[in-house]
């Protein structure tokens, strides 16, 4: 997946990439050509290659993939579950609580969450 990061497009790229499971990979790129729709994100699964636009929040790049892996590999409503807690396990973090990040981004590997597990995993390092 590629993100054109203007139109509020970092922030969706940020969010994809804590989203997405191992084997996609998320990067930015360069205009799509649609910037009055955007922010924009470009595609490839299984050989076929598509744009989507107006993809400007987490929650619409969650749908984006769960629609493009699958309902049975990708949960929306569980990624981003997951991914708001591991966003308060790192403020805890950066306000010196890690017992309270230790608890919630161990929740998060409870969850059977299958995307952004590797930056769980970063963090537990720390």
């Amino acid at each position: 997946m590629a993100v054109a990061v203007a139109r509020g497009g970092r922030d969706v790229l940020a969010a994809l990439a804590g989203l997405a499971p191992p084997r996609v990979d998320v990067g930015s790129c360069g205009c799509l050509g649609r910037c009055g729709a955007g922010p924009n994100v470009a595609a490839s699964v299984a050989g076929s290659a598509a744009v989507f636009d107006h993809v400007g929040t987490a929650a619409r790049g969650a749908q984006l993939l769960e629609h493009l892996l699958g309902p049975a590999e990708f949960d929306a409503a569980l990624g981003l579950t997951a991914l708001a807690t591991r966003e308060k396990a790192e403020a805890a973090l950066e306000k010196g609580n890690a017992d309270e990040a230790e608890a919630l981004l161990t929740e998060v590997i409870g969850s059977n969450v299958c995307g952004g597990l590797h930056l769980v995993y970063v963090y537990i390092k720390i």
